[in-house]
């Protein structure tokens, strides 16, 4: 395995990488590129998991399909359905973090660059 973080192999031989893979929406150089080439390559965006050996943790929706909502209403309000395994105090522990998300401001030219 390509191990970024670190990679090992189970008993049973599979390879497992630590880490998030992912192809997010935002990669506008592909666009450009693909744009270019005529091309259209991507089937549609899929949901992923986070598994940990008690089983599947977490499931992330998909987020360019939902509503644009501001940080961290959206994060919590479409992510908290699927935190199933995520005690009350362990998702009140992210409150600190919430409200630094809150605190900081970026504008819609920040964005676009």
């Amino acid at each position: 395995p390509g191990g970024l973080s670190a990679g090992w192999r189970t008993a049973e031989g599979r390879a497992v990488e630590a880490g998030c893979k992912g192809f997010w929406r935002h990669y506008k150089n592909i666009d450009a590129l693909c744009a270019e080439l005529d091309i259209s390559p991507f089937t549609p965006y899929t949901s992923s998991a986070f598994y940990s050996p008690a089983g599947k943790e977490v499931q992330a929706p998909i987020l360019g399909d939902l509503p644009r909502l501001p940080t961290p209403l959206g994060t919590l309000l479409y992510t908290s359905p699927y935190f199933t395994n995520l005690s009350v105090e362990d998702r009140l522990s992210a409150l600190p973090l919430a409200l630094d998300l809150l605190r900081y401001d970026v504008s819609e030219a920040e964005y676009a660059r």
